[in-house]
C-alpha cells in the first residue's frame, strides 16, 4: 500500500483545532444574530427629525426653520432676498417625480413619503453652472425651485429648478 503523506501527531492536532474553530465560528454567527450590512440612507444629512419613529419624522415648521438657516442652495436671488417657501407637502415619491416632470427619485422606495418643497424668487440662472467669460449676461430668471427631503430621515434628496 502506498502512503500519500505522513502526518505527525502535532499536524493532526492543529488540523482538528482549525476545524473546531471553523465549526464553532459558523455556529456562533447564527446565535449572535449578525445582520447583513445595511445601505446608508439616501441623500445628504439636512433636517434633524423632531418626531423620531414617525413618518414624517419632522414638520413643516422644521422645514421652514431649516431653510431659514440654510437658504436654497445658498444662491442669492436677484433681489438679494432669500427665496420664499410657497409650499411644503408630504407626498409619495411618485407624486414628487410627477411634480418635477419625471426627475427620478429612484433611490427612494416606491410609495415612500417625501417632503416636496416649492420656493419662489428671482433666481439667477448663472448660479446653475459656470458661464463662459465672454457670454452676455442673461436677462431671464428662474422663478421657481424645488427641494425634496426624505420624510423618514430628513435627508436632502434633490435640489433643482
Amino acid at each position: 500500500m502506498r502512503r500519500f503523506f505522513r502526518a505527525s501527531p502535532v499536524t493532526i492536532f492543529l488540523v482538528a483545532v482549525l476545524i473546531a474553530i471553523v465549526v464553532v465560528g459558523l455556529h456562533s454567527v447564527g446565535h449572535i444574530g449578525l445582520a447583513p450590512p445595511t445601505k446608508p440612507a439616501p441623500g445628504a444629512s439636512a433636517i434633524t427629525p423632531t418626531r423620531p419613529g414617525q413618518v414624517p419624522s419632522f414638520t413643516e415648521s422644521d422645514v421652514r426653520a431649516y431653510l431659514a438657516r440654510f437658504p436654497f442652495r445658498g444662491d442669492p436671488t436677484t433681489t438679494g432676498l432669500p427665496a420664499t417657501v410657497t409650499s411644503v407637502q408630504f407626498i409619495t415619491r411618485e407624486q414628487a417625480e410627477a411634480a418635477m416632470n419625471g426627475e427620478s427619485l429612484s433611490e427612494v422606495p416606491p410609495g415612500a413619503l417625501v417632503c416636496y418643497v416649492v420656493l419662489t424668487g428671482h433666481f439667477n440662472p448663472r448660479a446653475v453652472g459656470p458661464m463662459p467669460a465672454d457670454a452676455k449676461p442673461r436677462t431671464d430668471f428662474i422663478t421657481s425651485a424645488h427641494m425634496v427631503f426624505d420624510a423618514a430621515t430628513g435627508n436632502l434628496l434633490v435640489v433643482g429648478y
